[in-house]
């Protein structure tokens, strides 16, 4: 009798560890109306369920509750379907992920509250930077159509096309959010890109996004260095620089925004690097744009691609890699060491092989 009871109450513990956990899940109509089958099983174990824990409820005696005719085998046959309904939602999940990839970041629970609020984009929201890992949130309209980002540091990047996200399920919306952040970074380096001759640099720093910045200052440099190498001029495109980097701090000490002074602070890092480098090309006085000592460093371009638009490239030695677009905030950057330019190049030679690579080593060598 004892073994029995012992045997009836494991399979009814295991029965509530799984209950206790679906059963939030299930109560969410949206989920119900996606997993029909699944759901129909669940109501009947949880029917099953309350039946028992009621019965139990109203006479607690161990041993004439346990010891009921038949009660192991509810049990065994509640816990059969509710494997098959985890078994269920599992395949759901991962279907949800195969149509969003990036659902992979996210958690089993995480992925339900998400797919559970498919009515309410705004609830959506908190879980919007385990997605994209730059973006906090997104301004919706009235009628629900996202039209901006907005990072961690209040930076605010307009959609190209606003995102509609009303009668969409939350995978295809999310997706249209990852075109439009593409979309919208290359539209903001485009003009980053093209603006950047037409003002002062010291202007055209505080007006643009910290990416773009730091992006299209970089397309500028290359072409610069270049013509400079032609023109056997990289001396005085050294000077050129230092007074660029000059005029930087000082305006890091006027009177600008948080925002600004990260953007600056990031260039600023970038800047002393890029004249490190030109200072180099002088002292081995290069004067070939394929010579070894220029074409290893990460040099960016705006050029049209085989697709017929203009797109931005990055560099180095054979390996050329179209930019990805991936919106990074304005975050500050990591001091750049001979070290640094060794790493971008060999991930760079990995990444033309379509392999991946991962720094190893000693704490405070610039591995981040």
């Amino acid at each position: 009798k004892l073994v029995y009871i012992s045997e009836c109450l494991d399979q009814w513990l295991k029965v509530q560890r799984a209950w206790m956990y679906l059963q939030p899940i299930f109560d969410s109509p949206d989920i119900m109306k996606q997993l029909p089958t699944e759901g129909k099983k669940f109501k009947m174990v949880d029917g099953k369920w309350r039946q028992n824990m009621n019965r139990v409820h109203n006479n607690g005696h161990a041993l004439t509750a346990c010891t009921q005719e038949g009660l192991l085998l509810v049990w065994q046959t509640a816990n059969n379907d509710l494997d098959i309904v985890q078994k269920g939602l599992d395949d759901y999940l991962e279907t949800k992920r195969g149509a969003f990839a990036r659902f992979y970041f996210l958690s089993n629970d995480e992925l339900l509250e998400i797919l559970s609020q498919t009515k309410d984009p705004l609830r959506v929201q908190p879980f919007l930077s385990k997605v994209f890992e730059a973006m906090k949130s997104l301004t919706f309209t009235d009628a629900l159509v996202a039209t901006q980002m907005h990072s961690k540091e209040g930076e605010i990047i307009d959609f190209v096309t606003p995102v509609v996200t009303k009668d969409k399920g939350v995978e295809t919306w999310m997706t249209d959010v990852e075109n439009q952040m593409m979309e919208g970074i290359r539209n903001a380096c485009k003009i980053g890109v093209e603006r950047y001759t037409d003002i002062p640099r010291t202007e055209w720093v505080l007006c643009n996004p910290g990416q773009v910045v730091l992006n299209s200052s970089q397309v500028h440099w290359t072409a610069e260095v270049e013509e400079a190498i032609k023109g056997k001029d990289c001396q005085g495109y050294f000077e050129r620089l230092c007074a660029q980097l000059l005029d930087l701090v000082r305006l890091v000490r006027g009177n600008i925004t948080k925002l600004q002074r990260m953007s600056i602070g990031a260039l600023v890092v970038i800047d002393v690097h890029a004249k490190d480098t030109v200072e180099n090309l002088a002292k081995e006085n290069i004067d070939d744009c394929m010579s070894f000592e220029w074409i290893s460093q990460l040099r960016y371009y705006w050029e049209v691609d085989d697709r017929n638009a203009e797109n931005m490239w990055v560099r180095m030695v054979q390996t050329p890699f179209p930019y990805g677009y991936e919106y990074l905030g304005n975050s500050f950057r990591l001091v750049i060491t001979p070290l640094t330019d060794m790493c971008y190049m060999t991930l760079m030679g990995a990444q033309s092989l379509n392999l991946g690579g991962a720094p190893a080593g000693p704490a405070g060598t610039g591995k981040t």
